[in-house]
């Protein structure tokens, strides 16, 4: 393999002075940072030193932040728009590598950009789709997606004297999602073994490659810290539904759980470990929260403990970051390991985008699926489509009518159902609501983000699964509506009216 189809092209110039850190139009999570605000969304950080990165999703582009001085820049797209999505992006404190899709060929191909000399150049030039790319010191690797099998191959190229080719030069095993550390390349191989995704590192001093030997289902792709001695990633134990967060010491070759039993780690988007350090997204409490293992103590801590929703962490040098919508935008946030963490016995509250706090008191479950577990393809667009039963205990007194929305706020809250005006003597909902705004008892359906009224399954990109998370809402009053309702304008109503608040939350992924 050869390098990209051109010579380097010119890029905006080294870091030029940007607004520094910027505050949110809405309330962020205690003890964080806002490095960004709307209207727009930020999404899916990642971090190496002081230099952060994300991607700008009303432009298509990636930014560059400087934390130390506040300077930052939006890279140039060069006909090309940034793959918006988990792990397209990474940095080190040199350089920042992405993968762009062509607006001539809709292919995807891997960018450099070099920092220090501000010029971005292609490292890929079209052989199949171009994906997950991660950097270390000199070296860029990355997915190349065969468009004939779906089946992926790593390959690598070295910055400082041009020279590339396939990691392990063999294209009959299936390698996807490599992470990078301190000379060590971890992914994941479903190639050779079974259906099952195990673990694959190699240590690039001794050439040796090694496959973790495991009972347990890898879900999420693997994170490698900066110095290489530990790889983390998201397990399911066999027979059991609960995800995990593990890690392993490449020089001793042990593995041990991070979390324990209450824990609820979001199964499909990686955790992130740097020093002493793990981070991840976390769903027990109803919604996305970040939260932290030390290694050396033992201890776990909860970094956000809002109402809405976080995720997609990375961190590096104890400073970890991550995407929040807090404002009703996905926008970057950063705090200090050390400093910005919160004990997990006592959560801090502060509003939601939409409606404010309450006590998450009803017991909110489907006979179809259980929370946290894989929503059935028949409640899908895969499938019938039609919306799942529910059920429900625990409406306080005093509740004058339920409301319930179900959105996905890995697609950036993309709405799937809202129904309101339900009567506070309902104890659920049968499978298959039908799709139109007035229903009997006098509920109402509003608006979901496919454009109709009523239900909308799952229907995510292929890829890792994406959480769907239905919030059952006990009123105090019937809120006014207007006559064309979505999710934005019931939570705008109801904010002063909700005193209890359920959750249940789905997975789905193709």
């Amino acid at each position: 393999m050869t390098p990209g189809p051109g010579p380097t092209t010119p890029g905006p110039g080294p870091m030029t002075p940007g607004p520094g850190p910027m505050t949110p139009q809405g309330p962020g999570p205690a003890g964080a940072t806002a490095i960004t605000s709307g209207p727009g969304d930020n999404l899916f950080p990642a971090i190496s030193g002081n230099t952060i990165v994300w991607f700008d999703n009303t432009t298509m582009s990636v930014r560059v932040y400087d934390a130390a001085s506040g300077r930052s820049l939006t890279i140039p797209g060069n006909n090309t728009y940034a793959l918006v999505s988990m792990r397209q992006a990474d940095v080190s404190e040199d350089y920042v590598v992405w993968a762009g899709m062509s607006a001539a060929t809709m292919t995807s191909d891997i960018y450099l950009y070099d920092i220090a000399s501000g010029s971005v150049t292609p490292l890929t030039s079209g052989q199949g789709y171009q994906m997950f790319p991660a950097v270390m010191d000199n070296l860029i690797f990355w997915d190349q997606i065969d468009t004939a099998t779906g089946k992926g191959e790593i390959y690598w190229y070295n910055v400082a004297n041009g020279h590339s080719g396939s990691l392990l030069e063999n294209s009959s095993i299936n390698q996807l999602f490599p992470a990078a550390g301190g000379g060590f390349i971890a992914w994941l191989d479903n190639g050779k073994v079974s259906d099952r995704l195990d673990l694959h590192w190699l240590s690039l001093e001794s050439g040796k490659t090694t496959r973790l030997i495991s009972t347990r289902n890898i879900t999420s792709p693997p994170a490698v810290s900066s110095d290489g001695r530990w790889i983390a990633w998201i397990a399911v134990d066999s027979g059991e539904n609960a995800p995990s967060v593990r890690m392993l010491d490449t020089g001793t070759g042990k593995t041990q759980g991070v979390t324990g039993q209450e824990a609820m780690p979001a199964p499909a988007v990686p955790p992130a470990v740097d020093g002493n350090y793990v981070v991840w997204t976390d769903y027990r409490n109803g919604n996305g929260d970040i939260y932290l293992y030390d290694i050396q103590s033992g201890q776990e801590r909860q970094i956000t403990s809002d109402r809405d929703d976080e995720g997609f962490p990375d961190i590096s040098n104890g400073r970890m970051v991550w995407m929040g919508n807090n404002d009703g935008y996905w926008n970057i946030y950063s705090a200090i390991a050390g400093g910005g963490a919160q004990p997990t016995s006592t959560p801090i509250s502060t509003p939601t985008r939409g409606a404010r706090s309450a006590p998450a008191s009803i017991d909110v479950k489907s006979s179809a699926f259980a929370n946290g577990t894989s929503i059935p393809a028949r409640y899908t667009c895969d499938g019938d489509d039609i919306s799942p039963p529910l059920s429900w205990r625990g409406v306080p007194e005093g509740t004058k009518s339920l409301a319930l929305i179900m959105d996905d706020p890995d697609a950036s809250g993309f709405t799937h159902w809202v129904i309101y005006n339900i009567p506070p003597t309902e104890t659920g909902l049968a499978e298959g609501v039908p799709g139109m705004r007035d229903l009997p008892g006098g509920m109402h359906q509003g608006k979901n983000d496919f454009g109709t009224n009523g239900y909308g399954g799952p229907c995510p990109p292929k890829g890792p699964s994406h959480h769907y998370v239905f919030r059952l809402y006990a009123l105090s009053g019937t809120p006014n509506l207007p006559a064309t309702v979505d999710q934005t304008t019931l939570e705008a109503g109801m904010r002063d009216y909700i005193i209890a608040e359920g959750v249940l939350v789905g997975t789905y992924g193709r």
